[in-house]
């Protein structure tokens, strides 16, 4: 059943998602990742499943699932703001630091639930489970042709790992995602 819920969360993206009935390690509502040393991977998420892009904010990037019920968030408070005062925001971080959250997500119709104003029916987050350790490279460059303050930016995730906290202590892994050009520093509303 562990390996049944994993493949829901984040069906396709993790290789062994369908491999046990053992017990689930997400119940419903958030779980939360905590700290732990070096492991192998229970799963290993699968970047090239997360096709669609997306950003808004001061700094919020995701990609999501073509059938959107999976994605993987970045945010990093205050960096569209740097750029804009600074003329550019060019920084490498390492997990956890408290400016910066990579999660994966599980719900519905995530492609439009985030940096979006307006909630259609049946959209929306059941799950989160937070990055414990990993590399976060973030460059944001103002767009000075519009409101401030907004910009582009690229991100690359490295070696990105996920611990549950519930259940069995499961191990998750991103090798590494990288999104580029995505619109940021803009507000929903």
């Amino acid at each position: 059943m562990r390996r049944v819920i994993a493949q829901l969360l984040v069906a396709g993206l993790l290789a062994a998602a369908c491999a046990s009935n053992s017990p689930s390690p997400l119940p419903s509502g958030t779980a939360q990742a905590t700290q732990a040393p070096t492991q192998p991977a229970d799963f290993e998420i699968e970047a090239a499943q997360f096709v669609n892009p997306g950003g808004c904010g001061d700094v919020f990037i995701l990609a999501t699932r073509a059938d959107g019920n999976a994605a993987i968030t970045v945010e990093w408070s205050g960096a569209a703001s740097e750029a804009w005062a600074n003329e550019a925001f060019n920084e490498t971080q390492q997990l956890p630091h408290p400016d910066i959250t990579v999660s994966v997500v599980e719900g519905s119709g995530l492609g439009s639930y985030f940096c979006n104003d307006i909630r259609m029916p049946g959209q929306g987050v059941t799950s989160t489970v937070e990055a414990t350790s990993g590399t976060v490279d973030l460059e944001v460059r103002p767009n000075r042709e519009d409101f401030e303050p907004s910009g582009q930016a690229d991100l690359r995730l490295t070696d990105i790992t996920f611990r549950l906290a519930l259940g069995n202590g499961e191990v998750w892994h991103l090798d590494e995602l990288v999104i580029e050009n995505v619109s940021v520093g803009w507000f929903a509303g």
